[in-house]
């Protein structure tokens, strides 16, 4: 019950915020949307490379054979992934003004959650993996209702551009409100060879999760990059 309520709340939101934008903005600005926020999750995919997944695992593991390295693999994970994410916002800086052009300026916007979104990702399957469900889904729940009235008024305020910083705005304080509510920060390390053992392991999962963006969202790709940004909005509903 705790962990549908805490899915509900996470995905629930990213829900509120498509609806949302598909009755606020036009048909256009909506197409775009859909369009720069796809590009930014597949980066986020490649930035999570099941990461997350693997956290779950190893804590879980760890914890039923009582050898206290749950916190070390968080940290290690949380590290691995805010790396990996940086590499790519780089990467995203230096490549995609040549195909998003004029676009670009709204794709900064939503640079945060390549970050923040995968730093999330870690905690909950931290969280997961120690059992702790009614933490997460308490965190994710309250999260979920205060983020509700700042994305009405930034999207209706701001359009487009109000839709793309509320996705932003929701993970950076979701990760926020993960490291207040975290009670052992004074005694986490990281461990190199905990970080390596997450890395190997999450290729493999991480693999599956861009083979699953591909037949799910890479049309979304092909249409934006003919200029059917329109028909990109119809395609997300």
């Amino acid at each position: 019950m705790w962990r549908v309520l805490q899915t509900f709340s996470k995905q629930g939101i990213v829900f509120v915020i498509t609806f949302l934008s598909a009755k606020l903005l036009t048909p256009i600005n909506f197409g775009n949307y859909s369009y720069i926020l796809t590009i930014a999750l597949f980066t986020v995919t490649l930035s999570d490379m099941g990461v997350s997944a693997a956290i779950s695992r190893f804590v879980s593991e760890s914890k039923a054979k009582k050898s206290n390295n749950e916190d070390k693999f968080l940290i290690s994970g949380v590290i691995s992934v805010f790396t990996i994410s940086s590499l790519i916002v780089v990467i995203c800086y230096l490549v995609l003004p040549v195909f998003l052009e004029e676009r670009m300026n709204l794709f900064y916007l939503i640079m945060p959650v390549i970050i923040f979104s995968p730093i999330a990702s870690v905690f909950d399957g931290y969280y997961r993996g120690i059992g702790r469900f009614k933490k997460i889904s308490i965190i994710s729940f309250f999260n979920g209702i205060f983020s509700i009235a700042y994305i009405y008024l930034l999207i209706d305020g701001f359009g487009l551009k109000g839709a793309l910083v509320s996705q932003s705005l929701f993970y950076v304080l979701l990760v926020i409100s993960y490291i207040f509510t975290y009670k052992n920060r004074k005694s986490i390390r990281w461990d190199i060879s905990q970080a390596k053992k997450i890395i190997s392991y999450s290729v493999i999962i991480g693999l599956s999760s861009v083979a699953a963006f591909f037949y799910s969202k890479v049309d979304i790709l092909i249409l934006g990059k003919f200029g059917y940004i329109k028909e990109v909005g119809y395609y997300e509903l």
